[in-house]
């Protein structure tokens, strides 16, 4: 696994907000209609702790699979100032059968699995888990943990279940002690429809009428639970009290998460405050029915005895009934990374580089979980080689891999490129999201590492612009100096425009800045991951007003200009530009030989059969059809021209008005 700084296992993640997502490292495309889509909802109680570690935990789900257990998806961190009930949920098929939750207890921040302390696991058969709501499953622990499970880990409070913030005490008849201490995990499930898509804003916001105390003070957070089964869907991040009314983060809430095609369906939201203790508040059953009907919703939060100490608000912001990304992932689309780095003047960066390539990783592997990973590097090494792999393959496992031997091509080159192209680079990788997509519907993001000497800047663009209608996008994550001409697109970036004037219909690429001249600045990079969300869904809405068919090959325009991928009769061929082979020159940016291609060659070529027709027939049918090919150009030239010049001055009124939009939900989503 991989070994890079991982965010979410930080201490400081702690206290932000943590929202539910499909989660899944394979595609959600059931072979038949029978098969339903599940969420796993995870809760732990028991698990005894080390004493020496924070009580931090992680679950992740293996499958079995051709090669044994397989990985499949892990939750977020559990740490030890909240319930043990992870938010994020695991997304399964009901075609699936035996699975295997491995408990981990986090003791470092690095991604890899490695690097925590492993506690036990646990395994069970999906047949058995739909049978009831709930389950409840043992752990077989380690034998580092089994000790403390012994009766002395509750002897000295080394429980990792925290005390229940509830008010009211558990009834004197429960069950017997010895079931109650043994270490397990509850497993609930809830069934996913395809049919359900959008999302809901809310700000939640606290006024409390008591007097802040100057030393020690509280802090609030609130939680979303589903009333049926208390399966918990939300929860918000920790504010620490400094002025009698505060506000929460701006929420986005997935309906298809939250509530499911009914907007009626109970939910529960609970306020609580830590101080010398978590104790809930207030807690109170709604609907997103309820929620949505007004613009802002109060309610009065009083103590014991009956005073009232402080008032909850929740403010309704809008909607947003396109597809969101979670919607995608549910309806069979996937996600894959595509990186591309610079070796222009490498060994300057190659640090910067590593740090760049290490956080964007960790930004979008909740987004790209589709494994492996494609990288290459680029650079103007002679004039017919521009593209070359950073070892014997062009696919990795892990980002660590790719950083590992992204240094060591890096430090065996002899001859640097002192300037690169960027043409070749999105040329390739327009190839391999194309194959993704007829093969699995995989979307590409494509990540370009590079410092801004490029020779190429508007072609590239012109490039990326005629992109549009792909399943890709693009991160240009760069240096930001006054010489970068990609610096000055960082507010040009809602559309594109190429050197003939087309406008883009959606965004195809953010500018990333990883630093400065001066000093490096890697957390600038963590907003690599909503950026990637923010095109991949105006894709989808782009896509959308064109055709509602997901399953079917719905791409007019990619098989408009890509009509049949058999006709290629080699990879050199297809990364060469029209000028170059007008003139006859091989543009030999990639050999066969040199990277793993899977392009298909036209049927002659792959059969041998050549049909028996001389050579004075062919030329006469050629310039047949050359004439009438000239003929139809031109009739199409002129009618392209009038239907041009119609939609630059329709998409012109088009984008004020969407960006009005988008500004407007991103004004009060960004917020903190």
């Amino acid at each position: 696994m991989d070994c890079f700084t991982c965010h979410l296992y930080s201490q400081s993640t702690a206290f932000k907000s943590s929202i539910p997502h499909i989660n899944c490292c394979r595609p959600l495309r059931p072979d038949d209609e029978e098969t339903k889509i599940i969420n796993l909802h995870i809760e732990s109680q028991n698990i005894p702790n080390d004493g020496i570690n924070n009580q931090d935990f992680l679950c992740v789900m293996l499958i079995f699979g051709h090669r044994g257990w397989e990985k499949y998806a892990r939750t977020e961190a559990s740490f030890s100032n909240y319930s043990r009930k992870w938010v994020q949920p695991i997304t399964v098929m009901s075609d699936m059968k035996l699975f295997r939750f491995d408990v981990y207890q986090i003791k470092s921040d690095l991604y890899s699995l490695r690097q925590q302390v492993f506690i036990g696991d646990c395994e069970v058969e999906l047949q058995e888990l739909l049978k009831q709501d709930e389950v409840k499953i043992p752990l077989r622990l380690s034998y580092e943990f089994s000790k403390y499970s012994n009766g002395f880990s509750h002897q000295n409070n080394n429980s990792s279940t925290p005390p229940s913030p509830r008010r009211h005490k558990s009834p004197k008849n429960s069950p017997s002690e010895k079931s109650d201490n043994i270490p397990c995990l509850i497993i609930k499930h809830r069934e996913l429809e395809k049919n359900t898509k959008g999302s809901f804003y809310f700000k939640m916001s606290y006024r409390s009428y008591l007097k802040i105390p100057f030393f020690k003070k509280p802090s609030y957070y609130f939680e979303i639970e589903l009333v049926k089964n208390n399966i918990l869907v939300y929860r918000s991040n920790n504010v620490k009290i400094a002025s009698h009314t505060f506000e929460f983060d701006t929420v986005e809430l997935n309906q298809q998460l939250l509530s499911g095609s009914s907007l009626k369906n109970p939910i529960r939201i609970s306020i609580h405050e830590v101080h010398k203790q978590d104790q809930i508040l207030l807690s109170f059953e709604t609907t997103i029915d309820a929620l949505t009907c007004l613009s802002k919703s109060n309610y009065p939060i009083d103590d014991i005895l009956g005073n009232s100490i402080g008032e909850f608000d929740i403010s309704y912001i809008g909607s947003n009934e396109n597809m969101r990304i979670d919607d995608l992932k549910l309806n069979g689309i996937s996600f894959q990374s595509i990186f591309a780095i610079d070796f222009a003047n490498g060994k300057q960066y190659l640090d910067s580089f590593r740090i760049a390539i290490s956080e964007i990783g960790d930004s979008l592997n909740a987004v790209a979980q589709k494994r492996p990973y494609i990288a290459f590097g680029f650079g103007k090494i002679t004039d017919k080689k521009y593209l070359f792999k950073l070892n014997k393959s062009i696919y990795f496992n892990s980002i660590k891999n790719v950083m590992n031997n992204y240094r060591d091509r890096l430090l065996k080159q002899e001859n640097l490129p002192k300037i690169s192209k960027l043409v070749p680079v999105i040329k390739h990788a327009k190839k391999y999201a194309i194959n993704k997509w007829t093969e699995s519907h995989t979307f590409s993001i494509v990540t370009i590492f590079t410092n801004g000497h490029v020779e190429d800047f508007q072609e590239s663009i012109n490039e990326i612009v005629n992109c549009e209608d792909l399943p890709m996008a693009f991160l240009i994550v760069t240096i930001n100096s006054i010489k970068n001409k990609f610096a000055a697109l960082s507010h040009k970036e809602k559309r594109s425009k190429n050197k003939e004037g087309k406008i883009s219909r959606r965004k195809m690429f953010k500018v990333l800045f990883y630093g400065n001249s001066m000093v490096n600045q890697p957390k600038n990079l963590k907003v690599s991951r909503r950026a990637a969300i923010k095109m991949i869904q105006a894709w989808a809405n782009k896509e959308e007003k064109d055709t509602l068919d997901y399953e079917c090959d719905c791409y007019g325009s990619f098989n408009k200009e890509f009509n049949d991928t058999s006709s290629m009769a080699s990879e050199s061929d297809y990364l060469m530009s029209e000028s170059d082979r007008e003139d006859g020159k091989e543009e030999n940016i990639v050999s066969t030989d040199e990277f793993d291609l899977n392009v298909d060659l036209n049927e002659e070529t792959k059969t041998g059969n050549h049909s028996p027709i001389t050579k004075e027939q062919n030329t006469k049918n050629e310039e047949n059809i050359q004439n009438e090919e000239n003929i139809q150009n031109e009739e199409n030239i002129k009618n392209e021209e009038n239907i041009k010049n119609d939609e630059n001055i329709q998409n012109d009124e088009n984008i004020q008005n969407e960006e009005k939009k988008e500004v407007e939900i991103d004004e009060s989503v960004e917020g903190k």
